[in-house]
């Protein structure tokens, strides 16, 4: 641990004494708009309620030491440099990566009036004010602009082991009603999501972590973290791709992180916050070059 360095001492002999002093510096949010179902749009708009997530402080603190009797202004100093020192460390990537690992679902979506089409995609699993676990996507993934609502989606969790498969058919479907490129998927309280029910852990479960959402905008050049589910990268893991924000286009932020098919829906974060910064969607080749897009967690749940 550091320690200040001590001030140079003052000798002040008298007679054959010598004495040496030191002085030591010593509200809930809710879904950004209304809801509504895919295909029929017989489901009645309404407005969904998301948990609060905000960002945690440490829980842990280390016991001050006792300064010597020192003036106000040296003891501020050391009351503020002990604090500096117990601040908890800061997570590298790997142990951030890994803590949203098993909240990034694999998501394929069938269309039973169009057998040859299947779909893709990757998802944020987490839940509802009411406990309603979902997971969290790209309205695209679920929803083909030709042929609408998709009839029912598997969706499964690698970064679990023993995982299984969950299914949601269309009537658990739900997608913005406001134009945005978000929908979500409910599972259920009872989504085991290991093969031992009685030992089991539960979408409720990993859900429930309430992993933190950004609670501003983040600036140019702020570092960001793409885990997902890309085509090339295969389907027993997460990839990761790292880039920075490069710039905005309404609701969306530009990155330079690669985002590609598969990795739509997926979970986009702030590394240096460890918050969830939003929604990669895949690039529309040619329009915005070798840049990604991501819609801002601000345009999906509102404060």
């Amino acid at each position: 641990m550091e320690k200040l360095p001590p001030l140079a001492p003052v000798a002040i002999i008298i007679s054959l004494m010598v004495v040496g002093a030191i002085i030591y510096g010593g509200t809930n949010s809710s879904l950004n708009g209304d809801i509504t179902g895919n295909t029929n749009g017989t489901i009645s708009n309404t407005s969904v309620p998301f948990p609060e997530m905000g960002l945690q402080s440490p829980s842990s603190q280390t016991a001050k030491p006792t300064p010597p009797p020192a003036s106000s202004s040296a003891t501020s100093q050391a009351q503020n440099v002990t604090q500096a020192l117990v601040a908890p460390p800061k997570k590298d990537l790997p142990s951030i990566i890994k803590e949203w690992q098993p909240n990034v679902a694999l998501i394929t979506c069938y269309w039973d009036n169009n057998p040859s089409i299947n779909d893709q995609g990757s998802g944020f699993l987490t839940t509802l004010s009411d406990d309603t676990v979902i997971v969290l996507t790209n309205k695209h993934v679920i929803s083909d602009s030709i042929y609408g609502g998709a009839s029912y989606c598997d969706v499964s969790f690698p970064g679990i082991p023993n995982s299984e498969t969950a299914r949601a058919s269309n009537v658990n479907m739900r997608i913005s009603s406001q134009g945005y490129d978000w929908g979500y998927l409910a599972l259920g309280l009872d989504a085991f999501l290991t093969n031992n029910n009685s030992h089991g852990i539960t979408a409720a479960d990993v859900a429930g972590k309430k992993l933190p959402q950004c609670s501003e905008f983040d600036d140019i050049g702020a570092n960001v973290v793409i885990l997902g589910f890309p085509d090339y990268g295969g389907t027993s893991n997460i990839t990761a791709t790292q880039g920075i924000i490069s710039g905005f286009d309404g609701s969306y932020y530009t990155t330079s992180a690669e985002i590609s098919a598969g990795n739509s829906g997926g979970v986009a974060i702030d590394p240096d916050k460890n918050c969830y910064l939003g929604i990669p969607s895949a690039v529309v080749y040619g329009k915005y070059g070798n840049l990604g897009r991501i819609l801002s967690v601000k345009f999906i749940f509102s404060q």
